[in-house]
């Protein structure tokens, strides 16, 4: 199974264990094995943004 984060309006902070992406509109992250994960909009405009799961090799 494959998970893909896809922004589609506004900045979305993204922690992903350690780590943090700052994502913009139009930008993904596939994401790996479990880790404790937060989605943060530290930014006053709206943001908008799908996971997408896959069973495939594709999203």
């Amino acid at each position: 199974m494959r998970q893909v984060v896809w922004v589609l309006d506004g900045r979305l902070t993204f922690h992903d264990g350690d780590m943090v992406h700052e994502l913009d509109a139009g930008d993904t992250i596939e994401l790996g094995g479990p880790a404790e994960r937060v989605f943060a909009n530290t930014t006053d405009a709206e943001c908008r943004y799908t996971v997408i799961l896959t069973r495939g090799a594709q999203p």
